[in-house]
């Protein structure tokens, strides 16, 4: 195993990343619970139930998406091998985006706030800044491997990319 200077080692970002989402969510769902107006309120516009179903649907999708991530990154962190198979191939990052994309979302979407919405903008400007460290550890780990995956596979969107890039 080649060791590289700065390795954000197994935790990575993740907890930094997820105290400072959720700093910034506290602070959003605060203002949003005590200044919207209540007939700008998601639950003004949608049936309580279908908002809260839709949560609990996001929220146990994000679930499964996380468990089986995490299994897959636990079986191959140690043994250093570039992750591009199962939820890997849909995305660069699957652990932050079942946080991002279905789990904050859904829990929001429950309690019937617009903040579904916003949080996870916010969310992804965060990882912008923090995943800077992990993908330079991984392209100077993995090399052209890792260039290649970065290539074709999003950041966060679990879809494929459109547009392939040309450049790092």
């Amino acid at each position: 195993m080649r060791l590289i200077k700065n390795n954000p080692g197994f935790w990575g970002i993740g907890p930094k990343f997820l105290l400072t989402s959720f700093i910034i969510s506290l602070f959003l769902v605060e203002l949003e619970i005590n200044y919207l107006p209540v007939q700008y309120s998601l639950s003004y516009y949608v049936s309580a139930w279908t908002l809260s179903t839709l949560g609990v649907i996001l929220v146990l999708g994000g679930l499964c998406f996380l468990i089986i991530t995490t299994l897959t990154f636990n079986k191959l962190f140690k043994k250093n091998i570039l992750m591009r198979s199962g939820t890997y191939a849909l995305c660069r990052h699957p652990i932050y985006t079942s946080w991002i994309i279905f789990i904050v979302p859904g829990l929001l979407l429950s309690f019937h706030l617009w903040s579904c919405v916003i949080v996870p903008l916010f969310m992804r400007i965060i990882l912008h800044f923090f995943i800077s460290d992990e993908e330079e550890y991984l392209l100077k780990t993995f090399g052209k491997d890792y260039l290649d995956y970065k290539r074709r596979v999003n950041t966060v969107l679990p879809i494929p990319k459109l547009f392939k890039s040309k450049q790092n």
